[in-house]
């Protein structure tokens, strides 16, 4: 059903609302709508949009600060997975503790990762530095060294290849110019020339022929083992950094719990200055305006008592935009997300979702029809919920599977479908048992051997499901005070449908009956048309709407043509699979086959059972009375993580 809601207006003063708010985001059953016309509409009576973004900034950057030192300080902690502390959903975990020492707490652990990607850099840097000096440590000489007054000292590489006799005798010829090599490493020669100053031009266009790289060290005034020396001192004492850091992180991780606290005590200021930043405001006071629930009215007095406040709660006006709750019992809210797909009910209008949950699970279960794949949803799907803690939306929907998943076992006792034929096939071709054994694990029909009667079966089920709409748009014509509508523009296709189904038993009844709602509609479904031939002929031409009707239902036939097609893919697996017959081989054979076959046919199943079943509400079934257009009521609330919100009684 769709809860009715009032309109919420509350003034209260200023030192007040935020204990107010607080109050109305645990309460999670307010929508607060921005109050931005009332600032405009009193705004010679000094009312303002209340602006309190710069402080909803800060709680938010506090709430990612908190989150992403939580997320650091997880692996320092213990590995089993600690539950949420319960507490009322008026109240976030009032415990007092200090929110400011977990926000330090987490400065500091942004901080310390700061530094530690730092000095991790450092170290890298240093490593990098000491690699380049390695091939050099022969050396005796200062790495700033180039030379002195007449001579000049040039460090370089040479390719490996590189004629080093015939660079030296050139060299030497050059005033005594020397070419010395301190090592290799099978790529490249390190190593050095001395030349006379006036020279150097000279000796480099020499060495460059033969691809020398001259490579200069900047701040490395010591010798290369002394500069190698510095570095790896300065690596160890990164490394002590690090391990202090660590230590540090460890020490940290010891108070998690109150960083989860502190951020979702965070989320609730989020929450509470959201609220805030929607409402008007005076010097001294602030306007809240919004929509509640009927069921929820006097819980909000109860708490409003404890403040010196106004407040006014009324019934919607025409016209408003008043959001949607809708409101089931525990089977059928799951299915609120399938009808919430197509678009919510106009508010006023009628909520399916109760019907939706019985047919849309049956016809899941028809199509399905295996208590193999029936078991594996009932199973499978509680089991995801339990494990990865989906959003709200896909755990709904995981919850409708789960109902679907019993009405599969449900058909599939029914038709005899256990991973389609698996015992038949299993007993012949891999135990030898005579050719029918175990074939008949049916109690109603087996749909491959008897498809008419399966046929015929899904068609009174469409038949059942549009007559169904249609007896709601009725009453909703009815509940709006248009009873001559609900009688012949609904009832009187009623009558015609009822008397085509009579004809199948009692011909001239059943003729004599169609002919009485066909007559009813002749007479009455042109009424809106101007002049008696307009009236007459209006009155004909709405009979050309059986076509449509008679379209809808064939559309039911889909669960004929599904439900089969799975079935048979699955007997063509279960023999594939027994081919081999028995043995090792045989066996191993049956378990792959088995296993991806059904895999895949379960997981096209599941496709063509969401897909078409929705198919089948949203068009032949919503198509008869569905009113679309309304908006989820969307509440404030705290979207806590660590703290589970237990709603008051």
């Amino acid at each position: 059903m769709i809860s009715g809601m009032k309109k919420l207006t509350l003034a209260a003063a200023k030192s007040d609302m935020e204990n107010i708010t607080r109050s109305l985001v645990w309460m999670s059953a307010v929508e607060v709508n921005d109050a931005d016309d009332i600032a405009e509409q009193y705004a010679d009576k000094g009312v303002v949009h209340r602006d309190v973004s710069s402080l909803l900034t800060e709680g938010e950057r506090q709430a990612s600060l908190l989150s992403d030192a939580i997320d650091v300080l997880a692996p320092y902690g213990s590995t089993k997975k600690k539950k949420k502390k319960q507490s009322p959903l008026q109240a976030a975990d009032d415990a007092p503790f200090d929110y400011d020492k977990a926000i330090n707490d987490a400065d500091r652990v942004r901080e310390i990762l700061s530094e530690r990607r730092e000095n991790s850099a450092e170290i890298r840097r240093l490593e990098s530095e000491i690699a380049s000096l390695l091939p050099w440590q022969k050396m005796d000489l200062p790495l700033s060294f180039t030379g002195t007054h007449r001579t000049v000292f040039l460090t370089g590489t040479l390719p490996f290849a590189a004629d080093v006799k015939k660079i030296s005798e050139k060299l030497v010829e050059k005033d005594g110019a020397v070419w010395g090599e301190i090592s290799e490493d099978g790529a490249l020669r390190y190593g050095y020339a001395v030349a006379l100053t006036e020279r150097r031009e000279e000796v480099l266009s020499i060495l460059s022929e033969y691809g020398f790289s001259k490579i200069s060290f900047r701040d490395c005034s010591e010798t290369p083992r002394k500069e190698v020396a510095v570095r790896k001192e300065r690596i160890d004492e990164m490394t002590q950094r690090l391990a202090d850091a660590e230590a540090e992180l460890q020490t940290l991780a010891a108070n998690r719990r109150l960083l989860e606290k502190a951020y979702d005590r965070a989320q609730e200021k989020i929450s509470v200055l959201r609220v805030q930043n929607k409402l008007a405001a005076t010097e001294s006071a602030c306007i809240l305006r919004g929509w509640i629930p009927d069921y929820a009215v006097a819980r909000l007095e109860k708490k409003l008592a404890a403040y010196d406040c106004c407040y006014e709660t009324r019934d919607p006006l025409e016209g408003e935009d008043v959001p949607v709750l809708l409101s089931n019992n525990r089977f059928a809210s799951p299915f609120e997300t399938i009808v919430g797909s197509y678009g919510y009910p106009r508010y006023g209008s009628f909520d399916p979702t109760f019907i939706v949950s019985i047919f849309y699970s049956l016809i899941f279960g028809i199509i399905m029809q295996d208590v193999g794949y029936g078991l594996l949803l009932c199973i499978g799907c509680p089991l995801f919920i339990r494990i990865k803690k989906p959003k709200k939306s896909t755990e709904q929907l995981l919850r409708a599977f789960t109902y679907c998943g019993i009405s599969t076992v449900i058909f599939g006792v029914l038709f005899g479908g256990y991973f389609g034929d698996f015992p038949h096939q299993l007993a012949v071709n891999f135990f030898g048992a005579e050719e029918n054994a175990l074939s008949d694990l049916y109690i109603l029909f087996n749909p491959v051997e008897h498809n008419i009667e399966f046929l015929i079966m899904t068609l009174v089920i469409g038949a059942v499901h549009m007559i169904i709409g249609m007896l709601i748009r009725a009453y909703m014509l009815a509940k709006r005070g248009d009873v001559f509508a609900a009688i012949f523009d609904v009832g009187s296709w009623i009558v015609v449908f009822a008397g085509l189904a009579l004809m199948l038993v009692s011909p001239q009844i059943g003729k004599i009956t169609a002919l009485v709602g066909a007559a009813a509609l002749i007479l009455t479904q042109g009424r809106h048309a101007k002049g008696i031939l307009g009236k007459v002929f209006g009155g004909i031409y709405s009979l050309y709407n059986i076509i449509g009707y008679m379209s809808d239902l064939l559309s039911y036939s889909r669960i004929f043509a599904l439900g089969l097609s799975g079935a048979i893919i699955g007997q063509v697996m279960n023999i594939l699979g027994t081919l081999s017959g028995g043995g090792f081989f045989g066996f191993i054979a049956l378990i792959v086959i088995f296993i991806v076959g059904h895999g895949l046919n379960l997981a096209l199943s599941m496709i063509s059972c969401y897909v078409h079943t929705a198919r089948l509400q949203y068009i032949e079934f919503f198509g008869k009375f569905y009113e679309e257009g309304g908006r989820p009521f969307a509440p404030v609330t705290v979207n806590t993580k660590y703290t589970n919100k237990v709603r008051e009684e």
